[in-house]
């Protein structure tokens, strides 16, 4: 069986590589840092997403598009309109840009990286328990995507 490549060990990344390992297939993690984590450890205040059961029960008129909408204009010229897509769910507050309660957060501090930290820890006890099943390599540098017509095939 052959390795889907994840490049980036931030919370995206790592919850792609878990998702690949619940659906039988094996991962090879690249990080351009010497450690994991990304920007999501950074989220002290919470995570913004739209449409998630704490808000649906606290009766916030919040949807997809209003996300997208506020993501964009904080991001200006910077926006990935591919990228602006998250769920989450938690309590919720109103917080930064957003006209809309979306901020997701826990009752506990710290709330990107304890959920990033909870999936490092399992994909290395993966990595120390099946080596078969995933790799993680840190301080690697990704410059080029190797495509095959529009599939990506592997990474300069």
């Amino acid at each position: 069986m052959g390795w889907d490549l994840i490049v980036g060990g931030g919370l995206s990344g790592l919850s792609a590589a878990h998702t690949v390992l619940e659906r039988g297939g094996n991962v090879l993690v690249l990080d351009k840092n010497s450690f994991f984590g990304g920007n999501t450890t950074k989220a002290t205040s919470g995570i913004n997403g739209a449409l998630a059961k704490t808000q649906i029960a606290l009766g916030v008129q919040d949807s997809a598009e209003i996300f997208a909408q506020d993501t964009a204009r904080s991001a200006r010229d910077l926006a990935r309109p591919d990228l602006i897509k998250e769920k989450f769910n938690s309590l919720v507050s109103r917080l930064g840009g957003h006209s809309q309660p979306r901020t997701h957060r826990g009752k506990v501090m710290f709330l990107g990286m304890r959920i990033t930290f909870a999936l490092m820890e399992g994909i290395e006890e993966i990595v120390n328990n099946q080596p078969d099943r995933a790799r993680l390599i840190k301080k690697a540098r990704v410059t080029k995507l190797i495509k095959e017509g529009d599939a990506v095939i592997g990474v300069e």
